[in-house]
């Protein structure tokens, strides 16, 4: 087994998602149970972890995904604040050229909550 290098800030309930000869590891709680918007990259071939700009918004539990091979895409999550918890509604764009999060837009959660459609107009496709 090959030892990997630590990330530079323990989380769990983040998200990871593959880009690039990278994998990053997105949001999530720290062993403090604390929320954090922060960011990290990993890089396969130098077993360094890299901060990133970190999300708009902390959340845990978001999901996460590539897209063209040129841009991460965050949807949704929980969040925390002063006792409550809600689930976020933001979709953020990640560009690794500019290092930056953009919010694109909300998801449109339904009140059942089986059914999540997506609003697609601002995320790059057409």
């Amino acid at each position: 087994m090959i030892k990997r290098q630590n990330m530079i800030t323990p989380r769990s309930s983040f998200a990871c998602v593959y880009l690039d000869n990278g994998v990053y590891a997105i949001g999530g709680i720290t062993k403090d149970n604390k929320q954090i918007a922060l960011c990290e990259r990993y890089d396969l071939s130098s077993n360094k972890w890299q901060q990133i700009a970190p999300l708009n918004n902390a959340v845990v539990n978001c999901c996460c995904t590539q897209f063209m091979g040129q841009w991460i895409y965050k949807f949704g999550g929980k969040w925390f604040h002063g006792g409550k918890m809600g689930l976020s509604d933001a979709i953020e764009k990640y560009d690794p050229r500019k290092n930056k999060w953009f919010v694109v837009g909300p998801v449109l959660i339904e009140d059942d909550l089986k059914n999540t459609p997506i609003w697609l107009s601002n995320m790059g496709c057409s």
